[in-house]
């Protein structure tokens, strides 16, 4: 993120993927565990498909020598 080579919004909902799946280990209910992890991997999933997306779609960037 603070290179800024994705989107930044990308990258927080990677982290927020991330964070939800490190919660989903906590509640003592099966069935809220089981819905936390999914939550977890559609937002980790969306986060690198974005990135994914923003990689192919960006134009070619020509940085000239200083």
């Amino acid at each position: 993120m603070r290179a800024r080579v994705y989107p930044r919004w990308a990258g927080l909902l990677v982290i927020i993927g991330i964070a939800l799946y490190l919660a989903s280990w906590v509640p003592p209910n099966r069935v809220l565990s089981h819905v936390i992890a999914l939550a977890s991997n559609l937002t980790f999933g969306l986060g690198i498909a974005w990135m994914g997306y923003a990689l192919w779609s960006e134009k070619q960037r020509v940085r000239q020598a200083a």
